[in-house]
């Protein structure tokens, strides 16, 4: 079970609240038949935290997507790469190692590319983001008509019919770090601030939060920026009144070390304490506009 910290920030105030991955992967490991002990596992650990007067965040978490883009999240079952028709895997992040690309298991590459731990060794493993075959998948989530989507909603749909009402969820947490979508094929959705939420997150929040308020009226429920403008410290590209009531989730992490074992360096350390503090200027300016608290649901702490 995936449990990690959250921030809540609203104003200038802060508290900290489990937050509990709720996975693709737990759910259906196998196929579209839900797996019937999963979600009763989480129940007893939100139980036992609510019994020490504890809440918690059920967040579907996911890193880069799949085994199969060198992320985690999504069942291997549930994404088949071949069909993307995408750059090969992991063009155009780097042509290393294509050599290794195993086209018998659509598109997916061995472990000794994906634990290069980033191709490009500037930030990491979440480079894979950036191959055209992750922006392609999360394109196919993103238009709606894909079994990923699908099985994305079932889900919640599943998550919020077991856990409405029960008084140690604080919220449901959407989507863990989104990607833009096609960022080969409509560029502007990498390059230009607040494109990928208009255009793609947006519409993708909005689709999941009516699924899940067609059971649970009450749970906030959280949407999150696209993962890009946490990265680069962009303001979102959400319009005033963006699912009003709801909170924004969003994480602080600063562009050195991000990956890795953190900023190691006083130089890399000063710059990780600038970008903190101006994404978080920025994450404030974004929330007043919207007029809606905000979760930092993951931060990297840096002394």
């Amino acid at each position: 079970m995936l449990i990690y910290y959250t921030l809540i920030s609203y104003s200038l105030s802060l508290f900290l609240f489990p937050t509990q991955g709720v996975m693709l992967d737990g759910l259906f490991p196998t196929n579209a038949t839900a797996d019937p002990t999963y979600l009763p596992a989480i129940e007893a650990i939100v139980d036992q935290l609510w019994q020490s007067g504890i809440y918690s965040v059920l967040d579907l978490h996911q890193d880069v997507l799949s085994s199969k883009l060198c992320g985690e999240g999504v069942p291997t079952w549930m994404l088949n790469v071949s069909t993307l028709h995408s750059l090969p895997f992991p063009l155009p992040a780097t042509t290393l190692n294509l050599s290794n690309a195993n086209s018998s298991t659509g598109g997916w590459s061995p472990p000794p590319l994906c634990s290069a731990r980033g191709l490009l060794k500037f930030i990491g493993w979440s480079e894979f983001y950036v191959t055209d075959a992750s922006g392609k998948a999360w394109q196919s989530i993103f238009d709606g008509d894909s079994l990923l989507f699908t099985m994305i909603q079932t889900h919640w749909e599943m998550v919020a019919t077991h856990f409405v009402g029960h008084p140690g969820v604080l919220a449901y947490e959407m989507m863990n770090e989104p990607w833009v979508g096609d960022h080969v094929l409509h560029p502007s959705l990498l390059l230009k601030s607040g494109v990928a939420e208009k255009k793609n997150v947006g519409p993708f929040m909005e689709r999941i939060h009516s699924a899940i308020r067609r059971i649970d009226k009450t749970t906030m429920v959280m949407y999150a920026p696209a993962e890009v403008n946490n990265r680069l410290m962009r303001h979102v590209g959400y319009e005033t009144g963006f699912l009003p009531g709801e909170p924004m989730a969003f994480h602080v992490y600063c562009l050195t070390g991000t990956d890795g074992d953190g900023p190691t360096t006083n130089i890399a350390k000063e710059i990780c304490h600038y970008n903190d503090a101006f994404q978080l200027d920025n994450r404030r300016e974004d929330l007043q506009r919207l007029n809606a608290p905000g979760f930092v649901t993951e931060f990297g702490a840096v002394r």
